[in-house]
Formats: C-alpha cells, structure tokens, sequence
C-alpha cells in the first residue's frame, strides 16, 4: 500500500468536527486519547463550578478547541509520508470515535447523568437553572436525556428526605425534581403548608424571612422554615400571609387512598410508590397535584447541586 501524507487543513478540520479526529488523521493516537479526556475535565470542571471558575473552565474549553485544531494542523504538517495506520484510516478514525463516545454515553445511561433544575419549586436548596449531578446506579432507570431505553430491578432502596430526579407525570419528556415526603406504607398529610409523615410534624423549627420572586415576578416575602425527614433535615418556604389553598388535584391513578379538603390532603402511599413534595410549599406542583409517583419512574438520586 502507498505511502500517505495527511493533509493538514483536513486534520484541522476534523479537529474542529470533534477534537480527537484531527490527531487520529495526523497518526498520533496517544494524542487523540489526551485530548478527549482533558477537554472532558474541562467540562465537568465547568459544569461542578461557578462564578470565575466556571468562566475560565468555559474560556479553557474554547481555547482546547481552536488550539486543538491548531495542533493537529501542526502535527499533520510535520509527519513524513508514510504508510497511515489503522487508526488514521476512515474506519479507524470511525471506531475510536464511537468508542469515546460510547465512554460518555454508557456513563450516562448507567451511573450519573447531568440534569438542569426545571423551575423554583424546590427553593431554597435549588433555584431554576441550577445544575444536579444525578445518580443512576441501582435505581434501574436506562435513559438518556429523559429517553427511556430500558429498566431494571432497582437494588437501592428510596428514603424519605432525599431528593429524586424522576418522570414528570404530567410534562411528558420531562423531569420532576422534588423530595420524598413518603415512601410506600408511609400516611402523608400537607396541613396548612405543614407536612406531617406517619403523625409527626416534620417542621422543627422557624428560621425567619427568605424574599424572593413570586408568580408574576415580583419579590415576596416567604417564611423560611426547617423541617427533618428521616435523617435528613432540609429547609421549605411558605407564604408569610398564610399557606394558599390546595389546588384542585388530577384524577390520578389510586386517587381514592386520598382524602382532601381545601386546606388538607391526606394519603397512604400504596406499594411501589412515593409521594413526593417541592421544598417551595406554595409554588410546587407535586404528589399533591399529580398524585404518587411510581418507583420505576425514578431516574436516580441527586448527588450534588451547583449554582
């Protein structure tokens, strides 16, 4: 087979199509495989942080991509020609890409995926557009981008007080990011913007005024409350006036293991199901609008918030 010289502008561009490329091109390998895994880093580091670090892992995410292509330009000019190797070859260049690729994607589908905070209803511990890092594994959700692809057993046990990202019952293609207020077994009742699990108050102490946007973006006054689940003990927000009357619920599934008055609903949660709350009582649409939600809709647990 004849010798080959790499064409530099292809390798730049290639580079510029998906950074490993250009290097594969160009017959460096090594350098293929380095350059993933740090503009990888680059972005988990942008994605865990915020302020001036998240701009400068953004800046250093742009300037890997526009010197990456600089260098495979560079790499490919200075190679003599040779016979190219299997991995600068079309189908070679195809398979590592797909392998790198599948790298991130099978993380994703099955132990954490990145998810953005889908609105205020679970102030103050997230606000709309924070970003959660989402545990998958043992929970049986295969999915990717909200895309079901599959389920599992689940082998890790649910708890009151943690926080699930989940199918959004009634946004369709969507997720629910909210906190189990009752796991199956578990009578729930929301009292007055209160929530009393198995006939415990979960309120243990009030903690003064939180101010912030309300429905149609003015700022409002809030009560800012503590409140323990489990062992978890988290903060909730409700109306300084007074809690707001109960919403008229859907007709969801079981609907009649519910009872409900104006200013409470009570449930018992059935088998293979959770009731589920937003930490910003007056602003959440939840298991007290939409009902249970099913433990198989769960895709995993929240791990980490950053803002």
């Amino acid at each position: 087979m004849s010798n080959h010289h790499p064409r530099p502008w292809l390798a730049a561009v290639l580079s510029l199509f998906f950074g490993p490329l250009g290097f594969l091109y160009a017959g460096r390998l090594v350098f293929a495989i380095l350059f993933f895994f740090l503009t990888l880093g680059i972005r988990i580091l942008a994605f865990v942080t915020s302020g001036g670090v998240s701009l400068f892992a953004s800046i250093a995410e742009l300037a890997c991509w526009l010197g990456g292509a600089m260098l495979a330009w560079y790499l490919a000019k200075q190679r003599p020609a040779r016979e190219p190797r299997w991995y600068s070859r079309w189908y070679g260049m195809a398979g590592v890409a797909l392998a790198l690729a599948a790298v991130v994607y099978l993380s994703r589908l099955f132990f954490y995926e990145p998810f953005l905070v889908p609105s205020s209803a679970m102030l103050p511990t997230a606000s709309r557009g924070d970003r959660l890092l989402v545990k998958k594994l043992g929970y049986g959700h295969l999915s990717i981008n909200t895309l079901l692809l599959g389920r599992l057993p689940a082998s890790n046990p649910l708890a009151r007080g943690e926080l699930v990202v989940f199918e959004d019952p009634v946004k369709r293609g969507q997720i629910g990011f909210k906190r189990i207020a009752g796991v199956q077994g578990d009578e729930v009742a929301v009292r007055g913007g209160r929530l009393i699990v198995n006939g415990r108050d979960t309120r243990i102490a009030e903690l003064g005024v939180y101010r912030g946007a309300g429905g149609q973006g003015a700022q409002v006054a809030y009560l800012r409350m503590r409140e323990r689940l489990g062992d978890t003990v988290f903060e909730t927000l409700v109306q300084k006036q007074g809690p707001a009357p109960l919403d008229e619920p859907m007709a969801f599934a079981m609907r009649e293991r519910c009872s409900f008055t104006r200013e409470e609903m009570r449930c018992a949660v059935p088998p293979g199901y959770l009731f589920v709350l937003g930490d910003h009582r007056d602003f959440s649409q939840d298991s007290r609008y939409y009902g249970f939600v099913r433990s198989d809709q769960v895709i995993g647990r929240v791990v980490g918030i950053y803002r």
